[in-house]
C-alpha cells in the first residue's frame, strides 16, 4: 500500500461517522481537497517553483486538515503516519477549539497569514470545495455566515493565491 492510500485510510477511518452539511460523504471532501491542491500547485508551480517537490505531502495534509480540529487526533499521531514539516500544516490549519470562537477565528486568519505557501494552497482548496457545494444547503443563515468567514480568509490568501483560477472562483461564490 502506498503512503498517500495509508493517509487517506487514516483520514477516512478518523472521519468515517462524519457527514457534510450537505449531507455527503465526509470522504468527497477530503479527496476534493488533495485533488484540487494538486491542481492549484500545478497552475502556481510557474511562480512557485519548489511547490514540484512539495505536492505530495501538501495532499497528506489536505486529506488531514480536518482531522486534529474534527477528530481524536493529535498532531503526533499525524508526525507518526506521514511527517513533522505535514504534522505542522496541519496543525495551522487547525482552529484552537479551547479559544472562544471570535477570538478563535481571528487567531485562526492570523496562522493562515503567515503562513507558507502550502499551506495557503491547502487552505484555498479547501475553501473552493466547501463553497462549491454551497447550493446544496438550505440554511441560509449558515450560508451567509460561511460566505462572509470565506471572503476574510480570500483577502488574507490574495497576495499569494489571487492569480489562480480557483481563487477566481471563491471570490465569484462568495459575491453572488
Amino acid at each position: 500500500m502506498t503512503q498517500y492510500n495509508q493517509v487517506l485510510n487514516f483520514a477516512l477511518n478518523k472521519h468515517k461517522h462524519q457527514l457534510r452539511k450537505s449531507n455527503d460523504s465526509y470522504d468527497i471532501h477530503l479527496k476534493e481537497v488533495a485533488e484540487f491542491v494538486e491542481l492549484i500547485s500545478n497552475e502556481l508551480i510557474h511562480i512557485y517553483p519548489n511547490l514540484n517537490k512539495e505536492i505530495m505531502d501538501m495532499q497528506f495534509a489536505s486529506l488531514l486538515h480536518d482531522t486534529i480540529e474534527d477528530t481524536d487526533t493529535t498532531y503526533d499521531d499525524i508526525k507518526a503516519i506521514t511527517s513533522e514539516k505535514v504534522a505542522n500544516w496541519v496543525a495551522t490549519l487547525s482552529e484552537d477549539l479551547r479559544l472562544e470562537r471570535s477570538l478563535r477565528k481571528e487567531n485562526y486568519r492570523n496562522e493562515i497569514i503567515n503562513s507558507c505557501i502550502q499551506v495557503k494552497i491547502i487552505k484555498l482548496a479547501d475553501i473552493y470545495s466547501n463553497l462549491k457545494d454551497i447550493g446544496k444547503l438550505s440554511n441560509s443563515n449558515w450560508i451567509d455566515r460561511y460566505k462572509e468567514d470565506s471572503k476574510k480568509f480570500l483577502e488574507c490568501l490574495s497576495s499569494d493565491l489571487s492569480m489562480s483560477k480557483f481563487f477566481d472562483m471563491c471570490m465569484a461564490i462568495v459575491n453572488e
